[in-house]
């Protein structure tokens, strides 16, 4: 294919992206070939249109209005010594990223392989869009592939971060109509001290992707095999529809500090992540709303809530169902909740299979309150304490609450000592069984209520 013809190529499929996402830009477009494209006249010359990846890397001067178009390829950033290497772009409007969208394998995708430490930082931007492009190898063990901050009107699909050194994208202070949307982060964090043990990762918290005080929305994404968490919000609102997928991420899926998270005809399928404190979600003083929406955690891990870890936070689910199947842990195998409420109207609830080594095979509760409103066909079952609450542990100072019309079924729990399918620290133990028409049926081993 000619030049011209790659050229003409390039731009009908820029203009049908950037129609197809509502974004209109009226400025520069400057083409960006993989290394090695012969095409290209040496960037000294004054009709040069088009670059190799390395070339702009090297070049201070990058101007509003202007859309770099990256070439199906790899594009190898190859300059720069020893340290950090850091493309700074801060002040622009209207500026987007564009990759190739043509192909989904290999070397037909637009490809930016960082080396050298090289990464991104982009700052006090208005309208900033990144498409269809691939970060490969780029961050240091100091500074994050791709950091962001102060950015009004955030626009991301078809991103991909892939074996970052440290974080892979890291957000500050993002607004306006801001979207993260069909994008992956596999495989970061690689250079964050591997040998850090499951017990200290509380402690030594490095994510895939962080956001901090910020307003996004989040659709159709997956974290996949990164070294840490998946994705940890701290001070900011997020609203998540579509499917997310968590998978085999080392220090949990997700972590929430102070959040609203707001998930809306969404569908979350968290599994086998480990960490010390909820394998899927460790939230602290926050929210997390459920509305019309599918969760299944399956498989997680953690010492402390191997589904949830839930710390002064409120958990409610409107119209949604709940799968929490597989998941073990020191204690709480499937939910740990401590000065925290969870409420499910006119929810499902199904919780299989999880297993604590102390207390609490699904759920455990300190200080905290479970409420059932219209809950129908819910069951807990196989589910297992080596302690006390083959299904649910209810310290003194917690409730359960019940409100007809329930169907909850409790079948083949178990506990070693108290408990099989309700363990309560309690005096008054009618007021945790509902009246009719409610209906509960125990299939436990072990004494179904203690």
């Amino acid at each position: 294919m000619s030049r011209k013809q790659k050229g003409t190529r390039l731009l009908l499929l820029a203009t049908l992206v950037l129609a197809e996402l509502s974004v209109v830009f009226s400025h520069n477009t400057i083409y960006i070939t993989p290394g090695g494209d012969s095409s290209c006249r040496d960037i000294s010359s004054p009709d040069k249109s088009c670059f190799e990846w390395n070339d702009y890397a090297n070049t201070a001067s990058f101007s509003s209005n202007t859309t770099l178009l990256f070439l199906p390829g790899i594009h190898v950033h190859q300059t720069g010594t020893a340290g950090t290497t850091v493309l700074r772009l801060g002040g622009l409007n209207n500026t987007a990223f564009i990759g190739s969208s043509i192909a989904d394998k290999g070397s037909q995708k637009s490809i930016i392989q960082c080396q050298k430490d090289f990464s991104f930082a982009f700052y006090e931007m208005t309208n900033f869009s990144i498409f269809n492009v691939t970060f490969v190898h780029c961050g240091s063990p100091d500074t994050s592939a791709i950091y962001m901050n102060d950015v009004i009107g955030l626009q991301m699909e078809g991103l991909s971060i892939q074996d970052s050194s440290r974080e892979a994208l890291n957000l500050d202070r993002i607004s306006g109509k801001s979207r993260i949307k069909n994008s992956s982060f596999i495989g970061n964090n690689i250079r964050i001290n591997p040998q850090v043990s499951e017990t200290e990762i509380e402690d030594f918290v490095a994510t895939a992707v962080n956001v901090s005080r910020s307003n996004l929305s989040m659709a159709d994404c997956s974290f996949i095999d990164n070294h840490f968490t998946g994705v940890s919000f701290t001070t900011s609102h997020i609203a998540m529809m579509g499917g997310h997928v968590f998978n085999n991420n080392r220090g949990g899926a997700m972590i929430l500090f102070q959040s609203n998270l707001k998930a809306s005809q969404c569908s979350l399928s968290v599994s086998g992540n480990t960490a010390k404190m909820g394998g899927g979600i460790r939230s602290t003083a926050s929210i997390i709303a459920v509305d019309l929406g599918t969760l299944l955690f399956s498989g997680n891990n953690a010492h402390y809530g191997g589904g949830f870890y839930l710390n002064k936070t409120s958990l409610v689910l409107w119209n949604s169902s709940a799968t929490l199947v597989g998941n073990s842990a020191h204690t709480g195998g499937a939910v740990y909740a401590i000065l925290s409420n969870i409420s499910f109207f006119s929810s499902e609830l199904g919780c299989t299979d999880n297993k604590a080594d102390f207390a609490g095979g699904c759920i455990y509760l300190l200080s905290s309150l479970v409420f059932f409103a219209d809950a129908r066909n819910s069951s807990f079952s196989k589910n297992i304490a080596w302690n006390s609450g083959g299904a649910i542990y209810v310290d003194f100072k917690s409730t359960l609450f019940f409100e007809a019309p329930l169907s909850l079924m409790f079948a083949n729990n178990s506990a070693d000592r108290f408990g099989g399918a309700l363990y309560v620290q309690s005096d008054v133990l009618n007021d945790l069984i509902p009246q009719e028409p409610c209906f509960f049926a125990f299939h436990d081993t072990g004494e179904k209520i203690q």
